[in-house]
């Protein structure tokens, strides 16, 4: 990829790089031994990592871009300023369909998304609303923020049970 091409981000990329390469020992995968890593940065500034999980049942697995995002969640964030995916096949692991959803959750549509391979190569450069176009998000159903009810329609809702 020419400089020229080459996007300048707000954000240190290689600190994002080494956690999701980081997190590939930490993937359980005795089934496909297919470790995927994922890293989050939090509008903090911390970066939060999450690797595959899988499971004799197969179903119950999840990937590495959800367990990142329920480590952030069970600490409180709700919002990523970008997020990286690794994993160690030279091709790359694009985000599966659950996962692009998931994201789309709590990503805004700028937010860049980048796959790496095992070279720690750039594969995949996306943000959000090119991963997952035309997609339904929390905006669908009057949700101005993850965890947020739009004010308006409580007070409409409250309204309405208090006419009788």
């Amino acid at each position: 990829m020419s400089a020229v091409n080459t996007p300048v981000y707000d954000f240190d990329l290689e600190a994002l790089i080494n956690v999701a390469m980081n997190q590939l020992k930490f993937s359980y995968v005795p089934y496909s031994n297919y470790p995927v890593g994922c890293a989050l940065l939090c509008p903090d500034g911390k970066i939060i990592g999450g690797s595959n999980i899988e499971n004799a049942a197969y179903g119950p697995g999840i990937c590495a871009e959800r367990s990142a995002i329920a480590t952030a969640c069970s600490q409180g964030y709700r919002t990523f300023k970008a997020v990286v995916v690794s994993c160690k096949a030279l091709s790359g692991s694009p985000c599966c369909g659950a996962c692009r959803q998931v994201l789309r959750e709590f990503c805004p549509q700028d937010c860049p998304i980048i796959n790496i391979n095992g070279n720690r190569e750039i594969i995949h450069r996306h943000t959000m609303a090119s991963l997952l176009p035309d997609s339904f998000g929390p905006e669908n159903l009057n949700i101005i923020s993850p965890g947020r009810v739009n004010v308006q329609i409580e007070v409409e809702a409250e309204a309405e049970t208090k006419v009788e």
